[in-house]
């Protein structure tokens, strides 16, 4: 589109409308048929298999195997004008025309002439090169025969050879300043102000720093008006666009994929985790249809999304990035949108759904959130997944990604690019499907308690089932001594934990919702998520026929309407909050502390319950900690008091600790190890001894300390290094400087990109993943520790700046902010 080009203030001519050739591909078992649309074959047919490598047989039963084709679809269709709008719908029209059964792959974008091109200088049957000062410009809107893909490549390598040759002979520019447009005061915001995320990159994605003064404060232009916009067309974003269109509701959806869906079409896992458990309510409606749609679930569900939308009147916009928000006076008033074509500008609403799964909208607007800062780096793991032909289905978990950082899902892309076999490889997930991102402190932050000990809230507006299934290591204190089962949980989710806790006008859905990292590990999962995405919907209309914000609207109203869907059970729309638990409960709570199973290897059941009224908790803690009959029981006594502060059973803590001749069993960090021991019982013990600051225990804990080798177990060494951090005695220092020197320790960061190239995992499977992370996460346990107690020899600082420089912005920014002292 020669969106810089134009910019700069190069002549350009304007596509006008009327009647417009557009194209796509597709992969499909058999040519589309459709009246005034011409198909030709451009790919030889192949036989593929619908379960796919990781695959998922076809709902309604269809062929193991089918043949497909590529097929070049063309239509003239008319553009009313050259609104972003009016592009969206040619885009859709010709998408109608050929979804068929079989299809196994479309094209992201449709092809059509260029809605602007540069005018004159242009020599047919040359390579285009079109020039600025400083700016060259190949590309099929420069020059029609550009739109044949060898020619553009020719040009291509031609303008880049001579833009290399320019910058070779230029000094980069200083004191840069924006002008033209209004000044401040002369400015007249009608809608509000704009609120966007402005922070620009990390030390590990770029040699500058600085900022651009710019005095061009004119007011953005108004695209368009509605009454809900939806930003993200996920898991959450499809269901909540289709909710509010159905309650009447003028609906913009905007997502910057080219397919609706999120993880499950685009990321390329397409099968509900657990696979036991029945889906509900809107999750229910969806599924029969989408199996009798398409022999690939992902294909199936992404136009699934798309048409039912446009049956409702949805107005989606592919390929647009909502990048910011107009507020005015506390209260959301629109969308700051950037659009394929580069032209960027507000659409108004009178409620905004942030769907994004990152909280971008809520963050730029100056909400609170959570995610990665000092305290440690805990995230789940995330995947870039390989396509093959026929495959609805690929779950790998290989590295961690800051999904707020555009460097870091483009480095984690093209890690995964160099290591996946492209000889049998289709293509690559265009999705990053990451089981962790930025979440809001909302209203109210849903915690593992919560989860565990299946609370009820007043406000539940989701009902799901799923195990914790944290994909790495836990933080919750409680969970330092016992590990969750597969058991599959009573998961709620409240309408508080889609509320911001300052703006109005503006609902979280997916997984930018406030629940905390250990508590998302169970309430991440698709279908939970499309209800809950729903039901953002459903209020974020009500709050717009009632004409008030979001958080005022009347919640056990909102439950009748989700009770009429399935998505909850009639009792759950009468329900107060579950928490605090009778009496009786908590009693029977504790007695189940020292219980440690068939197998000896848990205990601890009964923490989260205990949870739900702290101070009685204590109370019955110490009483049974003075009672206990066993050793063994006592630990346990003393290590749950200490989960809530309490120092009663310090000395058996210590006692314990010291009296262990050697480590027990330990747990080496993994990903999908969900249900495995995270912590050994004298892990938990020293945790809890870290938790409590007890600096008469240093002599113990220094003394397992020194029983380590770089062999030992990622747990031993994160409970080491967490306690004595916690416990800040500077003189233990020396134990950390001394495990920093075990072999395999140290220098695990990658070198920067820019000298390093783009390093491949030693394999693109979960094993490779693992064995990384874990080294890393490991080295900065010890470093973060030793930094923040005596480094006098400067180890844990030079540690941590080694990964400020990493191209991984997971720990980058994990280490950037221990050495800014940010919290966590």
């Amino acid at each position: 589109h020669g969106i810089l080009a134009r910019q700069a203030g190069a002549p350009f001519t304007e596509f006008k409308p009327g009647p417009v050739k557009v194209s796509i591909v597709v992969i499909t078992d058999e040519p589309p048929e459709a009246p005034g649309m011409t198909v030709r074959q451009i790919m030889e047919p192949r036989t593929v298999n619908i379960g796919g490598k990781w695959g998922v047989k076809p709902a309604d039963g269809g062929p193991d195997e089918i043949l497909v084709t590529g097929y070049r679809c063309e239509a003239t269709l008319q553009l009313e004008d050259c609104t972003p709008f009016a592009l969206a719908e040619l885009e859709h029209r010709i998408r109608d025309l050929v979804f068929t059964y079989g299809q196994q792959d479309i094209a992201e974008i449709v092809e059509m002439p260029p809605l602007f091109r540069l005018a004159g200088g242009l020599e047919s049957g040359k390579s285009c090169l079109d020039r600025l000062e400083g700016i060259y410009s190949p590309g099929s809107f420069a020059c029609g025969q550009l739109a044949n893909p060898i020619e553009g490549m020719r040009a291509g390598e031609a303008v880049g050879a001579a833009a290399a040759h320019e910058a070779s002979r230029r000094s980069m520019s200083r004191g840069v300043h924006v002008q033209g447009g209004l000044s401040q005061n002369n400015a007249k915001p009608v809608y509000g102000e704009v609120r966007e995320l402005l922070d620009g990159l990390m030390p590990n994605a770029t040699r500058a720093s600085g900022s651009v003064a710019d005095d061009n404060v004119a007011p953005l232009t108004v695209f368009g008006k509605c009454d809900v916009l939806v930003a993200g067309g996920g898991s959450s974003g499809s269901p909540a666009a289709i909710a509010a269109a159905r309650e009447g509701m003028d609906v913009v959806l905007c997502e910057y994929h080219h397919d609706l869906g999120g993880t499950s079409t685009v990321g390329v896992l397409g099968k509900y985790y657990p696979s036991e458990v029945a889906s509900r309510g809107f999750s229910a409606e969806m599924d029969p249809p989408i199996g009798a749609m398409a022999a690939n679930i992902n294909q199936g569900k992404a136009e699934w999304f798309r048409r039912t939308g446009r049956k409702h009147g949805v107005r989606i916009l592919t390929g647009t990035l909502v990048c910011g928000l107009t507020v005015q006076e506390g209260r959301v008033t629109g969308a700051v949108v950037a659009f394929p074509d580069g032209r960027r500008g507000v659409i108004l609403a009178k409620t905004v759904v942030d769907a994004t799964g990152n909280a971008d909208l809520a963050a730029a607007c100056g909400e609170p959130t959570q995610f990665i800062g000092d305290a440690e780096l805990a995230i789940q793991g995330a995947s870039k997944n390989d396509r093959l032909l026929g495959s609805n289905t690929v779950n790998v978990d290989i590295g961690f990604v800051d999904d707020t950082d555009a460097w870091d899902t483009s480095f984690f892309s093209l890690r995964t690019r160099r290591t996946l076999a492209l000889n049998s490889t289709w293509d690559q997930s265009q999705h990053v499907d990451s089981r962790e991102r930025r979440r809001i402190v909302g209203a109210y932050t849903v915690k593992a308690a919560d989860v565990l000990a299946g609370r009820r809230f007043h406000d539940t507006v989701v009902q799901g089932m799923a195990p914790l299934d944290n994909h790495g290591q836990t933080t919750d204190p409680m969970l330092a001594l016992f590990c969750p089962t597969p058991e599959l949980l009573e998961l709620n989710f409240p309408y508080r934990m889609m509320l911001p806790s300052g703006i109005d006008g503006l609902l979280v859905t997916g997984l930018g919702i406030s629940a905390d990292h250990d508590a998302i590990a169970a309430m991440r999962m698709q279908r939970d998520l499309q209800n809950l995405g729903y039901a953002a919907g459903l209020a974020a209309a009500m709050s717009i026929k009632d004409g008030i914000v979001p958080r005022s609207i009347n919640v056990r109203e909102l439950q009748s309407k989700l009770v009429e869907i399935g998505i909850l059970d009639p009792d759950a729309a009468t329900w107060c909050d579950s928490f605090p638990l009778p009496h009786a409960e908590l009693e029977a709570a504790v007695l189940r502390i020292p219980d440690r199973g068939p197998n000896g290897m848990s205990g601890y059941k009964g923490l989260a319950e205990l949870h739900s009224d702290p101070r009685t908790a204590v109370e019955l803690l110490k009483q049974a900690y003075e009672a206990a009959d066993n050793s063994e029981a006592r630990v346990m006594y003393a290590a749950s008091l200490a989960v809530f502060g309490d120092a009663s059973g310090i000395s058996t803590l210590i006692e314990a600790v010291r009296g262990a001749p050697a480590w027990d069993d330990g747990w080496q960090w993994s990903g999908p190890g969900a249900y495995a021991r995270k912590h050994s019982f004298l892990d938990g013990c020293i945790l809890m001894l870290g938790r409590l600051r007890a600096r008469k225990a240093l002599p113990a804990i220094e003394e397992k300390a020194a029983l380590l080798t770089g062999l030992s177990e990622f747990s031993h060494f994160r409970a080491v290094a967490m306690a004595l951090e916690q416990i800040g005695e500077p003189a233990a220092a020396q134990v950390l400087a001394a495990l920093l020197k075990l072999p395999g320790v140290r220098g695990n960061n990658l070198q920067p990109f820019s000298t390093s190239g783009v390093l491949p995992y030693k394999a693109y499977d979960t094993e490779a993943g693992d064995a990384e992370r874990c080294a890393v996460l490991r080295e900065l346990a010890i470093a973060r520790a030793l930094f923040r107690l005596c480094d006098v020899s400067g180890q844990g600082e030079a540690v941590l700046r080694s990964f400020v420089a990493d191209p991984r912005s997971a720990y980058a920014r994990h280490a950037l902010s221990v050495l800014d002292g940010e919290s966590g």
